[in-house]
């Protein structure tokens, strides 16, 4: 299996277990290390903080989903552009997020993550 290949099956992998709140497959995938930095709060967590922030997309929306996705492979890590979408207080919304992932010895070390805030649902009515 090319490197190539190899980061296809992890970044399928990691969007799959993000979409159902599969910690257990998450915990497999992102390093002990991992780093996840947000646009939005400018801040970075931790992967135990991550799990916290999984399971919170799990209860507040339904029908989590990432469409339309394209991706870029380097080396040692992938750029992904997809739409974001699912169900938040009976709303259905839908917004373009980009991550730049970075791997290391086949599992994922570092995420920086970018979207819209102004598209997050989580910002409506407010």
């Amino acid at each position: 299996m090319s490197n190539q290949e190899r980061l296809k099956q992890l970044a399928d992998d990691m969007m799959r277990a993000t979409e159902v709140c599969d910690l257990a497959r998450l915990d497999e995938i992102w390093s002990p290390d991992l780093e996840l930095w947000y646009n939005t709060t400018q801040q970075t967590l931790r992967k135990e903080q991550m799990f916290g922030v999984i399971n919170g997309l799990s209860e507040a929306i339904e029908g989590l989903k990432f469409t339309n996705v394209r991706r870029i492979y380097g080396d040692d890590g992938y750029v992904e552009q997809r739409d974001t979408s699912g169900r938040m207080n009976g709303v259905g919304f839908c917004f373009r997020t980009c991550i730049v992932v970075e791997v290391l010895d086949g599992r994922v070390i570092r995420v920086d993550e970018w979207w819209d805030s102004a598209q997050d649902p989580r910002n409506k009515g407010s």
